[in-house]
């Protein structure tokens, strides 16, 4: 599986980590994992970690609809968002569309290159994540 789902159940922090090779299925997998859980898991933040792929097979018109379909479940409960990218120009560049294609008045969407940029940026230290257990899964 190329992704995990992880929360630190105490800072209410979640975490999604991509690894290996990745294709708009698996986007679509990890969508359908957390949408209808999301008020439920009532975030403070959400990682979503990509610096363990090795290929991103995604389109760019995949990525800037995702862009505005996660806005919008983060949008309402003011939620910053962060993605870790690789150093590689090119995901770079797609974290970049991804960022442009969600709302330009979106301020709480940030990219960086480590998971301690990021969580330095929502002022977080040590946190403990755990395995996410959704129900039904």
């Amino acid at each position: 599986m190329p992704h995990q789902l992880q929360f630190d159940y105490t800072l209410r922090i979640l975490l999604v980590v991509y690894e290996g090779t990745v294709s708009g299925w698996d986007l679509s997998e990890v969508e359908k994992e957390i949408t209808p859980n999301f008020d439920a898991l009532r975030p403070s933040a959400v990682i979503v970690d990509l610096a363990a792929i090795t290929s991103f097979d995604v389109a760019g018109d995949i990525v800037r609809s995702r862009a505005k379909r996660d806005v919008a479940l983060v949008w309402d409960t003011n939620t910053p968002v962060a993605l870790v990218v690789p150093r590689q120009p090119h995901l770079y560049g797609l974290a970049r569309m991804y960022e442009l294609s969600a709302d330009p008045d979106f301020p709480r969407l940030h990219i960086f290159y480590s998971r301690e940029e990021a969580l330095a940026s929502i002022e977080v230290a040590d946190p403990k994540f755990q395995k996410l257990v959704l129900p039904g899964r």
